[in-house]
């Protein structure tokens, strides 16, 4: 009974999703400064004006007082059906090994939930924990099948910040979706919005 509810309502989730405007697939990447992130969003939102792309971001989830602007960029090949606006914005200068809180916004709208992520370090004898797969379709195959078994720990590990985020990457080797351009790029739409609970707090690469 609970997998018919949770099933239900990650179907809900992804229909009301797909039509909703705003701020939509967040994902962190890591860059080649451990003082500085990646965070990546799509949107139905114009990309007429890169000023319209922001993270706001602070040490506090109650005080995010440092705001940064990106680009967007359009991005429909292979993608006729999907989200063409594609927004990136670089955290810079940040503090290795620090917990930070974020929002995201593009097109007036600011997504209201607030995600947070912990810095990687530049210290040569720093090793980071990483979960490595490949694999993954958004439907079938038996990896897909037992690694979505184990999400729900994953995330709970992930996003639990008393943990310090013991989760410090996120490497997806491939296969990604299955394939993400199939139904026109909703196929990879969907699949990205499923694994934006982890990708939006830590770097998924």
């Amino acid at each position: 009974m609970v997998l018919i509810y949770l099933t239900l309502c990650s179907l809900i989730a992804l229909c009301w999703s797909q039509t909703q405007p705003g701020p939509q697939m967040v994902r962190l990447a890591a860059t080649t400064d451990a003082a500085s992130m990646y965070v990546q969003w799509s949107s139905y939102d114009s990309c007429s004006d890169d000023s319209d792309a922001y993270v706001m971001y602070g040490m506090s989830k109650d005080n995010l007082d440092m705001q940064t602007q990106g680009i967007c960029y359009n991005f429909t090949y292979g993608n006729p059906d999907g989200l063409h606006y594609i927004h990136l914005v670089t955290l810079a200068d940040l503090k290795e090994r620090t917990l930070y809180y974020y929002q995201v916004k593009s097109g007036g709208i600011t997504l209201s939930e607030v995600f947070y992520f912990t810095t990687l370090s530049n210290d040569p004898s720093f090793l980071p924990n990483i979960i490595y797969f490949g694999d993954l379709g958004h439907k079938g195959g038996e990896t897909a099948h037992r690694l979505f078994t184990a999400l729900p720990a994953m995330i709970e590990e992930i996003h639990n910040p008393s943990n310090n985020l013991p989760v410090d990457m996120v490497i997806h080797a491939g296969d990604f979706a299955y394939d993400l351009q199939d139904n026109g790029g909703i196929n990879g739409d969907d699949f990205q919005r499923y694994v934006q609970n982890i990708s939006a707090y830590v770097p998924y690469m």
